[in-house]
This record gives C-alpha cells, structure tokens and sequence, in this order.
C-alpha cells in the first residue's frame, strides 16, 4: 500500500482511489463516467455498476454499501475536470 500525508497515491483514501482507477481503465465506463455532471451521479453510475439493486446476498449487499460509503464522490468529480 502506498500510503501518503493525503490518504492513498495522492486520493482521499483506498476507496476513491480504487473507485477511480476502475471507472476510468475502461473505455466504456470512462465514456459513461465521462458523461457525470455531478457527484450523485457517479456514485448512482457506480451503484449500477455493482448491480446493488438486485444484489440479494445480505452479506455482499452490506461490504459493497460500506465501500461505497467510503469513496468521495466530489473527489472523482473534480479529477474529470481536471482531465
């Protein structure tokens, strides 16, 4: 782990930094991510991505809402500016 006076390789922490690297290393969702104009919608877009409507496993369901919970949205949003 690579962890710096900011968190995580320059992010808030593990979370963000994971949400990001997975958002943006493929062309498809970076396209889809590209398309967020706010921080709501790149947690909803990434809340699809998991499939945590449908998710029925209570145990899978709880993980996935505690990473979520930890990823800074804003964090994300601010990054696609700067690109």
């Amino acid at each position: 782990m690579n962890k710096d006076e900011y968190g995580f390789n320059g992010w808030k922490n593990w979370a963000t930094w994971s949400c990001n690297l997975h958002l943006t290393n493929d062309e498809a969702t970076y396209n889809r991510l590209k398309e967020c104009k706010t921080a709501e919608e790149i947690k909803n877009l990434v809340e699809d991505l998991l499939e945590i409507e449908t998710e029925t496993n209570l145990f899978k369901l709880e993980a996935l809402q505690g990473y979520i919970n930890d990823i800074d949205f804003y964090e994300i949003l601010r990054s696609l500016k700067d690109l």
